[in-house]
């Protein structure tokens, strides 16, 4: 009988069964030679695990088509410490242990397809910001709602009942977990990978709220977790990408949020976005998980911060990770309870070139399947506990399970149940009695079914392909739509729209709106005494400086000629107003040499605020340029707030006229 999981014995949780070949990975004391060598067997003769470490540790794992060697097992091992290697092992097996279930309302492909997704996204945030043990981001965040599907697998229709009566809140259902189990979520997940050997860098994230990051451990040192930061960004990008598009929109804002708290620019994120998106392709490639279509992330800024619609596909190419040989055997589960039946079926097979695995019921099929599963199931009808009928309704209620080739052995022939078997799923069905060469031409059947599904995958990355070059061209084409082609500043095009986006933001969330315009003083005379080809210079020194020392929330743009403005995103006067003399005197301090021109330049800057004064942006714009124009007149080099026309730089300065001249 399987075991409680320890810790979790008064609340009936019990341990999943793994396959024999993986006790290792069970085992309490594993961290010998010994056991180093059989992990590297283990990892040899799965390739789904294989691929999984080798994309985990960075490699290019495309177009991988059998069984590696044990040198490349040996030399992926080496790169990885061995608990690593173990952790992700082990985690990859239990997420397979635990991705069939019959919970009503709990999709299990939909959860791991999005666990997968927030997991993608923690290695990649984990990588950006430089932390060490990005491998184990992974892990945190393919683990961090692992109790929903511990809870639905150890009460399926009570936990349905649950996700019905929380309405999709979720905050809503962790309540009800607490009141129907008497333990939350977390604790349940803490357990399970405790008992099951994960460890606590990967599941000790789940331990407290309290957001600490390191913990004792019991040599009397320390571990470090994976930082809360990392997982919350990575939880809302992994519901954007996995979610349809109208929850994407309300989840963007809180997306930007935590953008601008780990100081990462927009396009840095639409770049790491569509880069953790062509990963999670991958994943639903490699493990057949459910992966839906959307756009490129700059297409979802433009949707979510400009209110421009974006268009349905994928930001996505690649080739698939595990392809399939048309001379390689198939990968076949072999069901049966009769044992002479069930060694000489599989003699017949593995003479044919197949790889045949056997179980003797169907819940010992499902413990196999789980953990490696094959390409082909053929299984007697009749057998007890869970009959063939009962286990090709389990299969086909997921993903992976829907591609697979089910075939019923059976002696049965009775049109009417043999009718209601093709009703349940059945894709074909023999006589136990059957030559060999008619079980051959089935299983013959069932590689023309699964390379039909190859090319429909085939097909689906050809048009992600196609549609990243699409996108790619019009990234580009939008790009230089809007930037400054001299500064490499945006453009006036880019600042009309920029600022009308933060007039509606600032409307919606009530926030504060501040522009900066400003004016190369004596620039004219830069052009008619020094040529235009060193005003040209000019304008790009001034826009360097500008570029060195504005902050994130402050979008400098050209509008035109010697005009700059500078966007500032939450912002009052006060603080609108030192953006601009930091501005100024950045300008002020750069000396330019061009030409017959050795010198600097200065600006003349003007601030407005959005207010009751500025009831629009023609009246912020006009204001600020009020402030400019009012600059120039007291004497440039200066900054000049409106309303009220106050001289934030009050030093009396003539340089601006001894540089010109």
């Amino acid at each position: 009988m399987t075991a409680f999981i320890k810790g979790l014995e008064p609340y009936r949780i019990r341990r999943v069964t793994f396959p024999e070949s993986h006790a290792i990975l069970l085992r309490g004391n594993w961290k010998g030679e010994s056991s180093r060598e059989e992990l590297i067997d283990l990892v040899k003769e799965d390739v789904y695990l294989y691929v999984s470490l080798s994309w985990l540790n960075s490699k290019v794992v495309e177009g991988i088509t059998a069984r590696p060697n044990r040198l490349e097992v040996e030399k992926l091992v080496g790169e990885c410490s061995l608990d690593v290697v173990h952790d992700v092992v082990l985690s990859m097996v239990i997420m397979r242990a635990y991705r069939l279930g019959t919970c009503p309302r709990l999709d299990r492909d939909d959860f791991w397809s999005g666990s997968l997704a927030r997991a993608v996204a923690a290695k990649h945030f984990g990588e950006k910001l430089g932390i060490d043990f990005s491998l184990r981001c992974f892990l945190s965040g393919l683990f961090c709602e692992f109790g929903r599907v511990i809870f639905g697998g150890a009460e399926p229709e009570r936990y349905g009942d649950l996700i019905e009566r929380s309405g999709e809140s979720d905050v809503v259902l962790r309540q009800l977990e607490r009141e129907a189990f008497g333990i939350d979520r977390d604790s349940v997940a803490w357990a399970c990978l405790r008992d099951y050997g994960v460890s606590r860098e990967v599941f000790g994230t789940l331990l407290s709220k309290s957001h600490r990051t390191r913990y004792p451990d019991a040599s009397g040192g320390e571990i470090e977790l994976v930082g809360p930061k990392v997982l919350r960004i990575a939880t809302l990008l992994g519901e954007i990408i996995s979610s349809d598009m109208a929850p994407r929109r309300v989840l963007w804002d809180d997306m930007v949020k935590a953008r601008n708290e780990l100081e990462i620019s927009a396009d840095d994120m639409n770049a790491l976005g569509d880069r953790i998106v062509n990963d999670w392709w991958s994943w639903g490639d490699l493990m057949m998980f459910p992966t839906r279509t959307l756009p490129g992330f700059g297409e979802l800024a433009d949707w979510n911060e400009r209110g421009v619609k974006a268009k349905r596909y994928n930001a996505t190419g690649g080739k698939p990770l595990v392809a399939r040989s048309l001379d390689s055997g198939l990968h076949i589960l072999l069901v049966e309870d009769d044992r002479v039946v069930q060694l000489a079926t599989r003699r017949k097979l593995e003479r044919a070139g197949h790889h045949v695995a056997v179980a003797n019921d169907g819940m010992e099929a499902l413990a196999i399947l789980r953990q490696s599963p094959p390409e082909v199931i053929l299984s007697d009808w009749h057998m007890p506990g869970m009959d063939g009928l009962n286990l090709c309704r389990f299969v086909r209620s997921s993903e992976y399970g829907r591609r697979m080739f089910f075939i019923l052995f059976t002696a049965e022939v009775d049109e009417a149940k043999i009718v209601r078997a093709y009703e349940v799923g059945i894709d074909d069905f023999i006589d136990k009695r059957s030559p060999l060469p008619l079980l051959l031409a089935r299983i013959s059947a069932a590689r023309k079914f699964l390379l039909h599904w190859e090319h429909i995958d085939q097909d689906r990355r050809i048009i992600r392909m196609h549609c990243e070059v699409s996108r790619l061209q019009a990234a580009k084409m939008r790009h230089d739509s809007l930037t400054d082609t001299l500064t490499e500043l945006p453009n006036r095009r880019y600042a009309m729209e920029r600022l009308r986006d933060e007039w509606a933001r600032s409307d919606r969330s009530g926030s504060d709106m501040s522009v900066v315009m400003m004016d190369i003083d004596f620039f004219k005379l830069v052009n008619d005494q020094h040529g235009h080809d060193v005003g040209d210079v000019v304008l790009k020194e001034v826009a360097f400086a500008i570029r060195e020392v504005t902050r994130r929330g402050e979008a400098a743009c050209r509008i035109g000629g010697e005009e700059f403005l500078i966007i500032c995103s939450d912002t009052n006067l006060s603080a609108a107003s030192k953006c601009a003399e930091r501005v100024r005197v950045a300008i002020e301090s750069r000396t330019i040499a061009a030409g017959s021109f050795d010198s600097n330049v200065t600006v003349s800057l003007g601030v407005a605020h959005k207010s009751a004064a500025t009831q629009n942006l023609d009246a912020l714009f006009k204001a600020a340029d009020e402030a400019v124009y009012f600059a120039k007149e007291n004497g440039r080099n200066r900054v000049i707030t409106w309303p009220g026309m106050e001289t934030v730089d009050k030093r009396a300065d003539d340089f601006g006229r001894r540089s010109a001249g």
